[in-house]
This record gives C-alpha cells, sequence and structure tokens, in this order.
C-alpha cells in the first residue's frame, strides 16, 4: 500500500485523498494530498524547488513555506513541508503531497483507491516525512532545555553547558548560522553578579 492514494475516512469523519506512508501493525499513517494551483502546474522552477528541497534536507529555497527570515547578515530560512508529483493516473488533476497533515488511521478507515505514484516520488515524501520528524524531536529537546536555562537562573547555578546544547539545537533546525543569543561576557559566567556600581551600603549590625 505504500505510494498509494486512497480515500480516507479522517478521525473528524472527513473523506479525503491521501498518500499512504507507512503502516506499523494496524495503524497505518497517510499524508493528505491536494490539487496544485496553475502556477504550480505552468512554473517548472516551482516543481524543481520543491522536488529538490526534499532532497536537501528541507533546507533548500523554495516557495512552499517560510519558517524565518532574518535582515542584514542572516539569510532566509525556509522550509518545505510538501512534494509535488504531478498527474498521476487516477487523479482528476496534478497534486501536491502536504505531508505535515498526517492521518492515522485503521484499515476500515481505507475506502477506495486512487492512484500509485512513482517510486521516486515516494522515496521524496519519505525524506521530506522523516526530517520533519526530525525538526519536531529537536524542538521537543530545545523546549526541554529553555526550561532547564531558566531554572539554573532562578537558583543562580551555571548554566553555560545547556547554553552550548541550545544553541547547538537551534543550529541543527536551521534558524540562523550564528547564536540567536547574544552572550554577555560576565566575570562570574552565569551566576548573578556582586553589585559593583554606585555606592554600596554596608550594614554592620546594632542599632
Amino acid at each position: 500500500m505504500n505510494g498509494e492514494i486512497y480515500l480516507i475516512r479522517t478521525t473528524a469523519e472527513k473523506i479525503v485523498p491521501a498518500i499512504c506512508l507507512k503502516q506499523e501493525k494496524s495503524i497505518y499513517s497517510f499524508s493528505q494530498i491536494r490539487s496544485s494551483s496553475k502556477e504550480e502546474e505552468i512554473n517548472p522552477l516551482f516543481q524543481n524547488d520543491i522536488k529538490e528541497s526534499s532532497i536537501q534536507s528541507i533546507k533548500a529555497k523554495t516557495k512552499r513555506k517560510m519558517i524565518k527570515a532574518e535582515e542584514g547578515k542572516n539569510a532566509k530560512k525556509i522550509r518545505v513541508d510538501s512534494v509535488y508529483i504531478g498527474h498521476p493516473a487516477g487523479l482528476k488533476s496534478p497534486s501536491i503531497v502536504m505531508i505535515k497533515k498526517i492521518h492515522h488511521i485503521k484499515k476500515e478507515a481505507i475506502i477506495k483507491y486512487l492512484a500509485k505514484i512513482e517510486v521516486e516520488d515516494f522515496r521524496k515524501c519519505n525524506e521530506v516525512y522523516s526530517e520533519i520528524n526530525r525538526i519536531s524531536d529537536l524542538h521537543e529537546k530545545l523546549h526541554k532545555i529553555k526550561k532547564k536555562i531558566l531554572l539554573a537562573q532562578f537558583n543562580n547555578e551555571k548554566y553555560g553547558e545547556l547554553e552550548k546544547q541550545r544553541d547547538q539545537i537551534l543550529k541543527e533546525i536551521g534558524y540562523t548560522k550564528n547564536p540567536l543569543f547574544k552572550k554577555e561576557k560576565k566575570p562570574f559566567l552565569n551566576f548573578r553578579e556582586v553589585p559593583d556600581k554606585g555606592r554600596i551600603k554596608v550594614y554592620k549590625g546594632g542599632r
């Protein structure tokens, strides 16, 4: 069934066309498809961008979805979540697989066979699917590390190593080549600093 397009019934009781990406025991993972626009059909550069970006771990420039754009030193960061599959026999029009729109269903929810895509297109769909899952896992790790940094700051503990881990994950996600957080050079590492400016009043006790 992998690489085949079916009409399926989603958990929201909607009937949609979708492509089977994988099967684990009795659960099938389908990505929903949609018809491509006229611009997507007549513009070969757009189609090539979609396909090439899938191969390049979703970091190539495409026109699908922009995740982050920074002015100045940092270039635009664009991430792809769709794959153009052309016009397979059995579909009414050229189509695009929306990889992020995943439906996990049982066999009873599969209604009707529609078409099968080319092996190469299916491979690209799987690559994008794997990359999206990888990025999702990195975001989850990033969220946990940020919590640990906040806790360390609250408890006046060192968190330099946590900052390194955070910057490494941000780099893997692809937000920027440079650290997003400017590290201040403080004499006490990441501890709260002893006040050294202005007049300091010392209480010696007594009345």
